[in-house]
């Protein structure tokens, strides 16, 4: 397996990337938001989470035919979501285009076609009139009723992605304006972003063709922007990032790693075939008093474990309070200081 070329600086990254079509509007967006929930006082009125999801592609052709994908449904970000909602935050999701999104996982998994001839059944009266089916009446209306109650307090702004170009232009943009509000934001960065890619400047223009013979890549690394987020960005922000490994052994090491290198105020840690089961919370010690009662020290470090009960179907309520439960205490802290 190769190596991967020199790692560019961050600002070379972004000054090689393409300017996304979006991007102004994209920034009017994020602005307007936090606009919208600022008080007289000029602090926010709730407390903001930008969630992560998905996973970022890297295209091998500007006119993008073949790319490089990451490993992530958005499962985690969307149900995360549903959780700080709940709890009262206002949530920018930066979500990768075709993800799961918020307020679905209630409705069957399966193709268009059979989920619509489950939820809808066809009026006698006409061929082209259509009722919901019960039980999927109830469900249905119980998840329109949530959109509609999000929707109403514009808590919600949904950011679409695709590459990691995309990606990472929108979360500096959000970083910067969210800098004014400090504590009262929290980064819970779920997305699964790519560790390799090929610069902008060297990728074809068009379609890479077979014809042409074998196909070599040579990938350089994606400078990390989790330092740039914590101290330029939003330096008085929470960082809350993710690792995902599939070695134990490992596991705590590199999430320590993340807490050590980026400043980051918490590492959710999980494995690739248990995550959906149990994560861990790993952060330096004192970081949350609250937390210490049901933590263990490992290489340093505070490692909280959370589990999903079993009567519960998914993990992200449990672990989404904790976070919440961090995000308090670092508010208070950053008061008191």
């Amino acid at each position: 397996m190769s190596h991967a070329q020199p790692v560019a600086t961050v600002e070379e990254f972004f000054a090689d990337s393409p300017c996304s079509s979006s991007s102004s509007s994209v920034g009017n967006r994020i602005a307007a938001f936090f606009r919208g929930h600022v008080g007289r006082d000029g602090k926010l009125t709730v407390p903001i989470a930008c969630v992560t999801s998905g996973g970022t592609t890297v295209p091998l052709e500007r006119n993008c035919v073949r790319f490089i994908d990451n490993f992530s449904a958005g499962t985690r970000g969307a149900m995360s979501t549903e959780q700080f909602l709940k709890a009262g935050y206002a949530v920018i999701f930066l979500t990768r285009t075709g993800s799961i999104q918020p307020f679905t996982q209630d409705l069957p998994l399966t193709e268009t076609v059979p989920l619509l001839q489950s939820l809808l059944s066809l009026n006698s009266s006409s061929s082209s009139s259509y009722s919901l089916q019960e039980p999927a009446a109830g469900r249905v209306a119980a998840i329109l009723q949530k959109v509609q109650e999000v929707q109403h307090s514009h808590k919600l702004l949904t950011l679409p992605f695709t590459t990691i170009f995309e990606y990472l232009q929108y979360l500096r943009a959000i970083g910067c304006a969210a800098a004014p509000f400090g504590q009262q934001v929290v980064f819970y960065l779920a997305a699964a972003v790519s560790d390799f890619y090929v610069p902008w400047s060297q990728l074809v223009e068009h379609k890479i063709q077979s014809s042409d013979g074998p196909l070599v890549l040579q990938l350089h690394k994606v400078p990390k922007m989790l330092y740039s987020l914590r101290h330029e960005w939003a330096p008085k922000c929470m960082v809350v990032s993710f690792k995902l490994e599939t070695d134990e052994s490992i596991l705590v090491k590199k999430a320590a790693g993340a807490l050590d290198k980026y400043h980051v105020h918490a590492v959710v840690a999980n494995l690739l075939h248990t995550r959906k089961d149990r994560v861990l919370v790993i952060q330096r010690p004192g970081e949350d008093a609250a937390a210490a009662a049901g933590s263990s020290s490992s290489s340093g470090v505070e490692v909280l474990e959370v589990l999903r009960p079993p009567q519960e179907p998914h993990i992200e309520k449990q672990l989404v309070g904790r976070i919440v439960a961090l995000h308090t205490r670092f508010q208070q802290q950053q008061q008191v200081s």
